[in-house]
């Protein structure tokens, strides 16, 4: 697979698309983003040439995920498409990798130490593929030049937002890729200024939101009213009506919730009380409020499980489509639990800017091959996995024979760097009095 990239990896310098092939072989067979993993499997290699490739080695990063962008695109772009936007976290210890912070961690589900990116994935039907992805600086990082320096930051790196992370992927993927809707969860979704931005942009979006969200059941009047503040003038957009919680738009039409079929999965069809609304939502900026889909939909078999989403799909979308659309969110999830439990997503031993996103882009790589693996041999195994490609591949790539002497010698290895990390954690942990 790795030939057919050889161009992004290739300068006036030198070519290193051999590295470039043992790093991704590593990720695959040692399934594992730990170099010092992937050092013990692969032939030919060890740790310290693969941590030269992936801080050092001169290759152009933005040729890659281009080609990653248009390889993705040929197999899943189309108007049934979605592009899927989240961010993932990783726990990490220590203060001195890029990113690193006390932040909300999805994985821990609790605030800890941990580096956080925004992704986007394109998806259709139950396909997908990573095509791209930006670590999350939060502004302790910005702020402070020195550390910033130490991680490779590049100077021109301001601070954003995850918001502003993801609008300015989803802009960029609109110039290199073909879908028909942006999907998101709640937390970029209760942004009315972001959902506001993207129908400028005329995209269509399909966005998860909180369900104490206030909408309008009907188009409300925006009034510009005068104030006196301070001995001043001030204008102010007001709305004559006060807003409803999305919950209780739903609980005043249950009469209309209806059973619907979504789709097929692997144990059955799946099934949702489901009901779509149209309301009216408004940032508390423009003048005038705008129509949407509010979709409410209820698991049928489990009641508990709830979503709301809101979306600016023209008006005369069938409900069906709507959950559709919806329902693609749960592919989210899945390219993210493969990457990590099988191609080494956030098993990286990197510190680096650089490295981090060299990194991710191998793991897109690799996912990539895994989609296209499942696209050839589908009519096949429809059910076939990354685990079971990468099951094959272990018996059909070539790996390091080890002797005893071997193996005790790289558990002593391991047992070392674990101590030095142990010692390194304890220096920079705070310290009692």
């Amino acid at each position: 697979m790795i030939k057919r990239y050889d161009i992004c990896f290739s300068t006036k310098t030198g070519n290193c698309s051999k590295k470039a092939g043992e790093y991704l072989r590593g990720l695959i067979q040692s399934s594992r983003g730990n170099m010092s993993a992937m050092a013990e499997v692969i032939p030919d290699t060890d740790n310290q040439s693969l941590q030269h490739f992936i801080n050092n080695s001169p290759f152009d990063e933005e040729k890659l995920k281009r080609q990653i962008n248009e390889d993705v695109n040929n197999k899943l772009g189309g108007e049934e498409a979605g592009l899927l936007i989240d961010d993932s976290s990783t726990p990490k210890a220590g203060k001195s990798s890029a990113g690193v912070a006390r932040q909300y961690c999805g994985k821990l589900g609790k605030v800890d130490n941990c580096q956080s990116g925004v992704f986007a994935i394109l998806s259709k039907d139950n396909k997908y593929s990573m095509i791209d992805g930006q670590l999350y600086l939060p502004k302790e990082w910005i702020e402070d030049e020195e550390r910033c320096k130490k991680a490779g930051i590049p100077d021109d790196i301001k601070f954003k937002t995850k918001i502003e992370i993801a609008e300015e992927m989803i802009y960029t993927a609109k110039t290199r890729l073909k879908f028909g809707w942006v999907g998101f969860d709640g937390g970029y979704g209760k942004s009315r200024e972001f959902l506001y931005r993207l129908g400028d942009k005329g995209l269509i979006f399909m966005a998860d939101i909180p369900c104490k969200m206030g909408v309008y059941t009907e188009n409300p009047d925006i009034l510009e009213k005068e104030y006196t503040r301070d001995g001043k003038k001030v204008k102010k957009l007001v709305c004559s009506t006060k807003p409803t919680k999305v919950s209780e738009v739903i609980v005043n039409n249950t009469n209309d919730i209806s059973l619907v079929k979504i789709r097929e999965g692997t144990k059955g069809t799946i099934r949702a009380n489901a009901i779509s609304k149209r309301v009216w939502l408004w940032d508390e900026k423009a003048i005038n409020a705008r129509e949407m889909h509010l979709i409410y939909r209820e698991d049928h078999d489990d009641p508990s499980d709830k979503k709301y989403s809101l979306s600016n799909a023209p008006i005369d979308t069938p409900l069906t489509t709507l959950l559709k659309m919806q329902a693609q969110r749960y592919w989210v999830e899945r390219p993210f639990q493969e990457a990590k439990n099988t191609v080494g997503m956030d098993g990286y031993q990197c510190r680096l800017w650089t490295a981090w996103h060299r990194h991710m882009l191998l793991v897109m790589l690799a996912m990539l091959f895994m989609m296209e693996q499942k696209i050839e041999y589908g009519d096949s195994s429809n059910m076939l996995s990354c685990r079971d490609i990468i099951q094959v591949l272990s018996k059909a790539l070539p790996a390091k024979d080890k002797t005893v002497d071997d193996v005790i010698s790289m558990i002593s290895e391991r047992h070392s760097k674990r101590k030095k990390a142990m010692k390194n954690h304890s220096n920079t942990s705070p310290q009692g009095p």
